[in-house]
């Protein structure tokens, strides 16, 4: 069993940087190493999240509307408003606190609190 942030870490933010790395190639013309610089990748990792090679469960990620849109409004903002790498950063952990990625739906807020705090066990 996967813990929601280890979900997060795992599928849903490769899924986020290669749906950007898309959108920024392809809809704004950026280079490979100028994406890399932006999202903080390497330009083989760029490559990579252009060519697909990601696996089935990011995959699966990429295919989520909420993933997608998501994707879609931030290369805007990276594009339009210059944003830095903590400002992307802190937006996408805002949606990963406010929106339902994991696979039963739940919260992932709500889910990290039903987590029993570590030092009370």
């Amino acid at each position: 069993m996967l813990l929601p942030c280890e979900e997060i870490y795992k599928t849903f933010i490769p899924a986020v940087k290669c749906l950007i790395a898309k959108e920024l190639k392809e809809n704004y013309n950026l280079t490979q190493i100028q994406i890399g610089q932006l999202l903080g990748m390497t330009q083989a990792a760029v490559s990579k999240a252009l060519n697909e090679k990601q696996s089935e469960k990011v995959k699966e990620m990429m295919k989520k509307e909420k993933v997608i849109r998501f994707a879609k409004e931030l290369s805007e903002k990276i594009y339009k408003e210059k944003l830095t790498k903590k400002e992307i950063s802190r937006l996408i952990c805002e949606r990963c606190n406010s929106t339902n990625f994991s696979n039963n739906e739940q919260c992932i807020v709500r889910t990290i609190k039903e987590i029993p705090n570590i030092h009370s066990i």
